[in-house]
């Protein structure tokens, strides 16, 4: 285990509850903090007795959905105000993105939840494309949900024997990836098929 990681491990078995709510909370402004391992370490913690697994499960959760809406709303209030006064003409790579996201929104917000680096770019760029929040709240939601459930439990489960797991979890982010890129695949391969009908 590097230093980094146990520094954040350190700091939750000093502060547990509020140490998570920081990590959470900043891993969700684009800060790379290492959350998905916090999450496995703490269901460890869990198993052991240091901390209640059903706290953690609903700070968790409740944590990256308020900061994820938070987001949102920041940019679809604001997000045209900054990219109009700092990129006066947006280029046609942003113009496909937007595209792009309009087009798989649930997918995207969803799968992204689970491989927490990409969640906090999706959150900026819905908000800042007006994708509906209802949409985007449960998208969000249920992939927070599934995504802390998984990694806690897996702690919960393996207990003393967590880190071998940590190992492994680029793994996991490389497999919501190629999930991702399947999801448009699918979903452009139907709106061509069904384009072609037309």
């Amino acid at each position: 285990m590097n230093l980094f990681l146990s520094s954040f491990l350190s700091f939750v078995l000093l502060y547990k509850y509020w140490a998570l709510f920081i990590i959470v909370l900043s891993s969700s402004f684009l800060l790379p903090l290492p959350t998905n391992t916090i999450l496995v370490a703490t269901g460890a913690f869990a198993s052991q007795g240091y901390m209640d697994i059903s706290v953690i499960l609903f700070l968790a959760i409740i944590v990256n959905v308020l900061t994820d809406c938070f987001a949102f709303f920041l940019t679809y209030r604001y997000g045209k105000i900054i990219i109009d006064k700092f990129i006066p003409k947006w280029d046609g790579k942003v113009f496909s993105v937007e595209k792009y996201l309009r087009n798989y929104a649930f997918g995207t917000i969803f799968l992204t939840r689970i491989a927490g680096p990409f969640a906090p770019y999706v959150n900026f760029l819905s908000g800042l494309i007006g994708v509906r929040f209802k949409k985007f709240l449960l998208a969000d939601f249920l992939g927070n949900t599934i995504g802390t459930i998984f990694f806690v439990s897996a702690g919960y489960v393996l207990g003393n024997y967590w880190e071998i797991f940590i190992d492994d979890i680029w793994l996991i982010t490389l497999a919501i990836f190629v999930l991702l890129l399947i999801y448009f695949a699918y979903k452009f391969y139907s709106e061509k098929k069904e384009n072609q009908k037309k």
